[in-house]
């Protein structure tokens, strides 16, 4: 299964990331850590499509992510400034991770690099 998801940084860098199968332990939370170095993760969900995790404790301690909260402000999701890495991916019904399909990665890469912020969101190829 394709299991995709996007990750952007608070200098506006883009990339994907190929989240790993669900399996014995918390395999998906440790990767999601990793991705956006943080000890403790919280999830928003934007849209039905889209979920977004952040750093729980970044508030106190990682650079403003004005991208991440621009698109959080955009939703009406979020009622704070978001600092630091996201990543964005999606669940399904009994709330396990899943991959972005690719129609919503585009989606979401859309909404992204339309943004108004300079400077724009930088997608890695």
């Amino acid at each position: 299964m394709d299991r995709k998801a996007l990750v952007l940084t608070h200098t506006g860098q883009l990339s994907q990331l190929q989240l790993p199968d669900q399996g014995p332990g918390d395999v998906v939370g440790r990767a999601i850590r990793e991705a956006i170095e943080c000890a403790y993760f919280e999830v928003v969900r934007l849209t039905d499509a889209w979920d977004m995790w952040l750093d729980e404790e970044g508030l106190f301690s990682k650079p403003l992510n004005l991208y991440a909260t621009a698109l959080g402000y955009q939703y009406g999701r979020i009622y704070h400034p978001l600092r630091g890495a996201v990543l964005f991916a999606t669940a399904d019904a009994h709330g396990d991770t899943l991959g972005l399909t690719p129609d919503q990665a585009a989606a979401l890469r859309a909404q992204l690099t339309g943004l108004e912020i300079f400077p724009p969101v930088s997608v890695a190829s």
